[in-house]
């Protein structure tokens, strides 16, 4: 728990959230799903520490979320969405 409190209260991990916020907020909102794909993707290397493989999968995973959630405006739908992506990440990884 300490961990999590302790990355929580970095500034990049708060710019990161910041970003991912305004990227949802704008792909609900009709502002332009082209800009909050990039918020989207410029995020995840503010929250994931220099793991290329873990960034490279949370940058599928949101930017698949964001345009579902532009093109449904539901929070089901971009659930869904992002589930289904990470069950296509899961069993393409090798074992």
């Amino acid at each position: 728990m300490n961990k999590i409190v302790s990355w929580l209260r970095q500034p990049t991990t708060l710019q990161g959230i910041a970003l991912l916020l305004g990227a949802a907020a704008s792909a609900y909102f009709g502002l332009g799903e082209a800009v909050a794909g990039t918020m989207a993707t410029i995020a995840i290397p503010l929250l994931v520490p220099d793991n290329t493989t873990a960034q490279h999968e949370l940058s599928i995973l949101s930017t698949t979320a964001i345009h579902a959630l532009a093109k449904e405006r539901s929070a089901e739908a971009a659930a869904t969405v992002a589930a289904e992506a990470v069950e296509s990440v899961e069993t393409k990884k090798p074992t």
